[in-house]
């Protein structure tokens, strides 16, 4: 079952952040944090893995800063989260993700839960950056 963390939530704004600026070339990410009132050293640590998974780059410098590494368009929610989630299971229920919910055969809720689960995944698969614009 997935759930938003924090670090999905700061790393989509981070994503709308540099997509709505792609014209203007790279920015820095302090310029972010501050006008989202975001943790800057929090968001440095989210950029790190989107820019291993070629999601951003970086140019160091006096114009330096992070952009896009591709269009918005061609970028998933599902791709972002698999990036900035992966692992954070917890003891949330995990239906769709190795069914080892000791709860499961006697849980009523759980086919509501399975749909709903497989419903957002394939929300999160439809949908890109550029639909946050």
């Amino acid at each position: 079952m997935f759930h938003i963390t924090t670090k999905f939530d700061y790393g989509l704004i981070l994503l709308r952040s540099l997509a709505e600026r792609s014209a203007r070339g790279p920015i820095s990410l302090k310029i972010i944090a501050r006008e989202h009132h975001l943790p800057y050293h929090y968001l440095a640590q989210i950029a790190t893995p989107l820019k291993t998974a070629g999601i951003i780059t970086s140019r160091e410098g006096v114009h330096g800063g992070y952009e896009l590494a591709r269009k918005p368009s061609r970028i998933t929610l599902k791709e972002v989260s698999a990036i900035l989630v992966s692992g954070k299971k917890g003891d949330k229920c995990l239906l769709d993700d190795g069914g080892v919910c000791r709860k499961k055969d006697g849980c009523s809720v759980s086919p509501w839960w399975g749909t709903f689960n497989r419903r957002f995944q394939r929300l999160l698969q439809k949908t890109t950056i550029a639909d946050l614009i």
